[in-house]
């Protein structure tokens, strides 16, 4: 037998058992460990924070209830061969050993997997410790997830205060890493949910009412005791007026928005780049005030808009651009301010300051709306 004809069939044998084997889930799984890095944006619920200075929400409920309820995430993923963030069905099936695989889901944290008793298992959609699983649009690296799901309150749970401690998980790859808006891990890598069973939200006290700002483009509600001020030269209706502050002799808490586009080179700068520089001003004028604290420089979600924050003691100082002279005022009664970037649908950049200790103030904020 000519031997060429030999080796051609002896080719043509293994080709041929190629063909007729699979390959097995199990062989073609493959890991993307460093991809599910998220930045807390926001969660539902009310603001708060604990003795200890951790951020988290309170949620009022009854026995029996629904309750719908949100995260927002940011991408901050670390592996280059996946930095887009897929919807559940838009994951290929990786067989029945892999259920669910590299779906991002929110699920039970501290201790991982544990099953809450205080929700009725409709509650889950997997194993009684997954709440949902992503399925919308793909959301590219710096990008945010909307994630949005329904518990519901167990019939016969007791009333009290219940902890629910989420974070994000991608099946089969990791648990992901809550990051700060610089990348770095985060101290606190879950997401707190504190239930009230049994009790109401307190809501407004004394009454509130609506402002709209029609040359601003911002609305939100505040206490009938307060008032709208026009902090714009020349316009004396705050209606009228693009920087205002509201404020309260009654109850003593303020907010100021003050607009801030067409001053020096703000608006050549991005949002980040603004607040960054605003922070590193801050932090400079330390030589100054040595005992002053700024806070880290966090992302937020005010009226829906991603804008920037950060907390400082003793004094504030403006950033317009490069090159060009800061300002600032000091701050009273060892109080720390809350400083929020933002930039409105009309494209308009505004700094919105408050003071921390009164939740009034935090309240108005939280309430922001533009139109």
């Amino acid at each position: 037998m000519d031997k060429r004809i030999f080796l051609l069939g002896v080719v043509a044998v293994f080709v041929l058992s190629l063909i007729g084997s699979t390959v097995t889930p199990a062989q073609a799984f493959e890991q993307f460990p460093r991809s599910l890095a998220w930045e807390l944006i926001g969660q539902s619920g009310t603001p708060a924070t604990n003795s200890a200075g951790y951020p988290f929400s309170v949620i009022y409920a009854q026995p029996g209830e629904t309750v719908q309820m949100s995260m927002q995430v940011k991408n901050h993923s670390r592996d280059p061969h996946a930095e887009m963030w897929y919807g559940k069905s838009q994951i290929g099936y990786e067989g029945p050993d892999y259920p669910n695989a590299h779906a991002i889901g929110v699920g039970t944290w501290d201790p991982i997997d544990n099953i809450p008793t205080f929700l009725d298992p409709s509650s889950f959609v997997v194993n009684g410790n997954r709440l949902t699983y992503y399925d919308g649009a793909p959301v590219n690296k710096g990008e945010i997830m909307d994630l949005n799901w329904q518990v519901k309150i167990a019939n016969n749970v007791q009333n009290g205060t219940y902890n629910l401690v989420l974070s994000l998980v991608r099946e089969f790859d990791e648990w992901g890493y809550r990051v700060k808006s610089n990348g770095v891990n985060h101290k606190y890598r879950a997401v707190l949910y504190q239930f009230k069973i049994g009790q109401t939200s307190p809501g407004p006290v004394g009454g509130w009412v609506q402002f709209n700002g029609t040359a601003s483009g911002i609305s939100f509600l505040h206490p009938m005791t307060a008032r709208v001020g026009s902090n714009s030269y020349g316009v004396e209706d705050a209606k009228l007026a693009k920087s205002f502050l509201l404020n309260d002799t009654i109850v003593p808490f303020w907010v100021d928005f003050m607009y801030r586009s067409g001053i020096g080179s703000i608006d050549s700068l991005s949002l980040y780049d603004w607040a960054q520089g605003t922070r590193n001003v801050n932090q400079q004028d330390k030589t100054r005030y040595p005992n002053k604290q700024v806070g880290e420089l966090q992302s937020v979600l005010i009226g829906g808009r991603l804008g920037y924050q950060f907390t400082v003691t003793e004094s504030t100082s403006t950033y317009d651009g490069p090159g060009t002279p800061s300002g600032g005022g000091i701050i009273e009664n060892g109080d720390t301010h809350q400083v929020i970037f933002i930039e409105t649908p009309r494209g308009y950049r505004y700094i919105i300051e408050y003071p921390t200790n009164h939740p009034t103030s935090r309240d108005v904020v939280n309430g922001i709306s533009f139109n």
